[in-house]
């Protein structure tokens, strides 16, 4: 069973999603993370983007960010990630292929301090219609929306958008080359 306590991050200073169990404390502390997140391109480029805001914040600004959260306790990255995207989504990924990138991040959301470890899959797929099958009661608050980004939308948006390099990270993948970044993380 989920921890309760649901909290995704959208990769930077708030978000929603799973906390696995190692997330979030009180507003003082907080807890390493192990995150699976999914970049899911259709056939034409774009990008799949839920948006959302800090609901614990009235004046908090709309944010774009990629499907995925915290892995369960023993759960594999690949098997959060694929649970993940079906709770948030109702879409079936299956092979995921490699981590693309890894990041490390820090934010505040619905009160709770995360520190986490991202690891970035970029999945192709046909474009699909989202119909979340297993979004939790903070996530129905703080989820406002979704969309395909065209990529030269994501490369010209004032949006604030987690990753902010995404549109970059996704140049590098047409281009075949590893996305740049930290190293991986141990």
């Amino acid at each position: 069973m989920r921890d309760a306590r649901r909290v995704r991050s959208p990769g930077g200073t708030g978000g929603t999603g799973s906390t696995g169990g190692t997330g979030g404390t009180g507003a003082g502390a907080a807890a390493r993370r192990r995150v699976a997140r999914v970049v899911l391109v259709d056939e034409a480029g774009a990008v799949l983007l839920l948006s959302g805001r800090d609901p614990d914040v009235p004046s908090a600004p709309e944010f774009w960010f990629t499907p995925g959260g915290g892995a369960e306790p023993g759960e594999e990255l690949e098997d959060a990630a694929r649970r993940e995207v079906r709770e948030e989504t109702g879409h079936v990924v299956g092979d995921l292929g490699p981590v693309r990138w890894r990041r490390e991040t820090s934010f505040t959301f619905g009160g709770l301090h995360f520190d986490q470890d991202e690891s970035y899959f970029v999945v192709p797929t046909e474009r699909f219609s989202v119909r979340p099958t297993a979004w939790t009661e903070l996530e129905r608050r703080s989820v406002t929306g979704w969309r395909w980004w065209p990529q030269r939308e994501l490369r010209e948006t004032g949006a604030v958008v987690y990753p902010h390099e995404l549109a970059g990270l996704l140049a590098a993948v047409d281009r075949g080359e590893p996305f740049p970044g930290p190293p991986p993380i141990a």
